[in-house]
């Protein structure tokens, strides 16, 4: 057989052989066919092995993408920023201030070097809007609106607004805010900076002009602002018919309205300007700022006099109900805030648009939004607002689940935290779960005799505090403890080898060594403050009430100091 020739088989043999033949022949197939079948097991089984490999690099693919998908969701929802990070509560108002009060100013500045130097990264603050009934931050006439008492004046001097007196002001800085003398000092300055701004015709500066262009809330308001002065600042609800429905009369006459309204806007942009100017310097230092917004309105606000149809209110612009919580840790009576009712049902038509732009406008403002009394979006406590306290009410459901899928749809990249403390209904706690939700948590109610139980129940998705500004601080908490329960917690700082001779510091350690994502300290817990600098008492108003502040920042600077310590040590 030549080479490149196929072999033939000689067929003549096997039909002469007979039987032998055939027998060789059928042995022949035999072995063929066996082998063939060995041959396919052994490819099925390795086909198999590589499609099971297939398999299971697709389904790690696909986990992989769910992991990073989901994390990128908790990213922009801030909840992975606050990885193992220390903060400190201080309200803006409580900075030392050239003019009696805390501001945008100088200390401002300093204060967030001092944070950024000592591995803090973030500021929590309360409301800037402009402040309500008992000087309270939390019964604003706007919740888009930034207070004036907030505008640094001597930043007006170096622009030339201001002349140099207000650079520097005289006297002894007080630890208490004198909030009628300093609302008539800023007053009478930015009254004076406003003639000059527009005289020098700096109105017509295209960062003005953009700022009117972005600020879409800002005539309504002007507006209202403008007819409350004429009335003394008698609420909406006793202004004649005429001016308490201006905004449905095209043809209302504004004209005797101007100077006032130009003055609103000339105090909202230099607000806007300063902040916006601080929070770029936070940034840049690594400091997230925490703003702070409450869930309900003053009912004596712009908010709720343009936007009527969203609360509850009768025909006269009075509220039928009013917000409040029932007999609680604070107030055996309950409390009765007096807030207006939301309308959800009128709200979810509009796809909760108030809101929407409520959360648009403070999200320029902040890098991180808290949301005060959240149980309100799962049910809230509603007060006839005949009765004189909070005893009597009913609990309604709130918009649920609804209310934050639209928030989240079109303001996907909001960072929210909520405060859940008090008894939630489970469905609140899902809630807040089923959109990743950070919560907060209060050492002070749940470090009591079952303390040990604090400790296994400790959760890292979470802002853990040892107060807020409701709450005493720390160490005026401790020293009203029982005696027992003043040993108790002693015992259980010492078995976590936390030995500190002021309970303040070892509460503070205690905190941070929590698995808490954040850990957030009252700057009076960190200068080891009494009873006399309690922030807020919940269901009172007045004084002393928000007035507490700091007169320098040498002490703070020493104790943030010794906080940097602790927070290597934690590793936060």
């Amino acid at each position: 057989m030549g080479i490149g020739t196929k072999p033939r088989i000689d067929l003549d043999r096997y039909r002469n052989g007979g039987i032998k033949a055939r027998k060789h022949f059928a042995v022949k197939a035999e072995c063929f066919f066996r082998g063939s079948w060995t041959r396919w097991k052994v490819t099925a089984v390795r086909n198999a092995f590589i499609d099971c490999c297939f398999l299971m690099t697709l389904f790690f693919l696909f986990y992989q993408w769910f992991v990073i998908m989901k994390t990128h969701i908790l990213i922009k929802r801030g909840l992975m920023h606050m990885n193992r990070k220390t903060g400190v509560l201080l309200p803006l108002s409580s900075l030392p201030g050239t003019h009696g009060i805390g501001d945008c100013g100088e200390h401002a500045y300093q204060w967030i070097d001092l944070l950024h130097e000592n591995g803090v990264k973030i500021w929590q603050i309360l409301p800037l809007n402009p402040l309500g009934y008992g000087n309270s931050p939390y019964q604003s006439c706007s919740s888009f609106a930034g207070d004036e008492i907030y505008i640094s004046l001597p930043m007006l001097v170096k622009e030339g607004l201001l002349p140099q007196k207000y650079s520097r002001k005289k006297g002894k800085q007080n630890d208490r805010v004198d909030y009628p003398a300093v609302k008539k000092t800023k007053r009478e300055a930015l009254q004076k900076a406003c003639r000059i701004f527009y005289h020098k015709k700096l109105d017509q500066r295209q960062d003005y002009q953009d700022f009117l262009k972005l600020a879409f809330w800002l005539p309504h308001y002007a507006l209202f602002m403008a007819i409350r002065a004429q009335y003394g600042d008698v609420s909406w609800v006793d202004w004649q018919r005429e001016d308490r429905d201006a905004l449905l009369d095209q043809n209302y006459d504004q004209s005797m309205l101007e100077t006032e309204k130009r003055y609103h806007y000339f105090v909202q942009y230099l607000f806007f300007r300063q902040w916006r100017q601080l929070k770029r310097y936070a940034e840049e230092k690594g400091v997230s700022i925490m703003g702070d917004i409450p869930i309900y309105l003053g009912l004596d606000s712009a908010d709720v006099w343009e936007h009527r149809s969203y609360f509850l209110l009768d025909k006269k612009g009075r509220p039928r109900f009013v917000a409040g919580v029932p007999p609680d840790y604070f107030s055996a009576q309950g409390q009765r805030w007096g807030n207006p009712i939301y309308n959800w049902k009128a709200l979810k038509k509009h796809h909760y648009d108030f809101w929407i732009n409520r959360l648009y406008w403070n999200q320029m403002l902040y890098h991180i939004i808290r949301i005060d009394h959240f149980r309100a979006f799962d049910d809230y406590w509603k007060i006839p607002a005949s009765c004189q306290t909070a005893i009597e009410g009913k609990w309604e459901l709130g918009p649920r689940h609804d209310f934050f899928r639209n928030v989240f749809q079109q303001l996907p990249d909001i960072q929210i935290v909520v405060e859940d403390l008090g008894i939630l209904r489970k469905q609140a706690l899902k809630l807040r779960d089923d959109f990743h939700l950070m919560g907060m948590k209060i050492i002070q109610f749940d470090l009591d005799d079952t303390a040990d139980s604090f400790l296994k129940e400790d959760k890292k998705h979470l802002l853990i505090y040892t107060g807020t500004h409701d709450n005493e601080p720390i160490r005026s908490w401790y020293e009203a403890l029982a005696p027992s329960l003043q040993k108790h917690t002693r015992n259980m700082l010492n078995r976590l080898q936390i030995k500190e001779r002021r309970i303040s510091r070892g509460l503070i350690r205690f905190t941070l060594a929590s698995h808490a994502d954040a850990a957030i300290i009252p700057a009076w817990d960190l200068l080891h403050l009494g009873k006399n600098a309690r922030f807020n008492v919940p269901a009172t108003i007045g004084s002393p009430n928000w007035e507490w502040r700091l007169t320098t920042l040498s002490k703070i600077e020493n104790e943030l100091k010794w906080l940097h310590e602790w927070i290597l040590f934690y590793k936060r």
